[in-house]
C-alpha cells in the first residue's frame, strides 16, 4: 500500500485509533523516511490512551531508522519499560545500529541486556549482530557471533549466511 494513502486515510478518520492503526502510520511515515511526520504521528500517539507494547516499540525503532534517526531509535530502546522489550525490539535496536559505523559497542550492550533479560535472540536478532559486525569491519565480532550461534545450534538460513558473507566482505584481509 501507498504510505501517502495510508496518511491521508488516518488523517481523515473520526474516530480513536488502536494499536493496529497506529502501527500502521507510524511504519508508513518510515517507509516514506520524512522523519517530521513521523515525530509529529509518534508526538500524536504518546498523547493517545494507547499504550505502547513489544511490537510498537519495534515499528517505532525501525521507522526512525529508516527516518535517518538513528539516536532517537536508540534513545527510544533505552528509555523503554523491560516489560516492552522482547526479541524484536532488540532485533529493530541493533538493526539501528548496523545503519551506522561506529556503534558495535552500543549493539554488543544492547544484545548483553537482551542476554541478562534472558530475552532468546532469534536469528533475525544475531544476523542484525552480524551487519553491525560488517559495518564496522570487525572480523572479531563477526567470528564471535558465528561461534556462539553454533555453539546454541540454531538452524542458518540463507539471509543470515548473506549477512555472514557481506559482512567478511566487509574486513580487511
Amino acid at each position: 500500500p501507498d504510505p501517502e494513502v495510508t496518511i491521508s486515510k488516518f488523517q481523515e478518520m473520526s474516530v480513536a485509533p488502536d494499536k493496529i492503526t497506529w502501527t500502521k502510520i507510524l511504519q508508513a511515515c518510515g517507509k516514506l523516511g520524512k522523519l517530521e511526520r513521523l515525530s509529529e504521528f509518534h508526538r500524536r500517539f504518546q498523547e493517545s490512551s494507547c499504550q505502547v507494547d513489544p511490537f510498537l516499540a519495534s515499528t517505532l525503532i525501525g521507522a526512525y531508522t529508516k527516518c535517518g534517526d538513528i539516536q532517537s531509535a536508540l534513545r527510544l530502546f533505552m528509555d523503554l519499560d523491560p516489560i516492552n522489550v522482547d526479541d524484536r525490539v532488540v532485533g529493530a535496536a541493533i538493526s539501528a545500529c548496523a545503519e551506522e559505523a561506529g556503534r558495535l559497542e552500543e549493539a554488543q550492550e544492547i544484545f548483553a541486556s537482551m542476554r541478562s533479560k534472558n530475552i532468546v535472540p532469534s536469528l533475525h536478532t544475531w544476523t542484525a549482530m552480524v551487519g553491525v559486525g560488517g559495518i564496522n569491519a570487525s572480523k572479531y565480532a563477526i567470528d564471535d557471533i558465528l561461534t556462539r550461534i553454533k555453539d546454541n545450534g540454531m538452524r542458518l538460513d540463507a539471509p543470515f549466511y548473506n549477512a555472514i558473507i557481506t559482512a567478511y566482505g566487509s574486513c580487511d584481509p
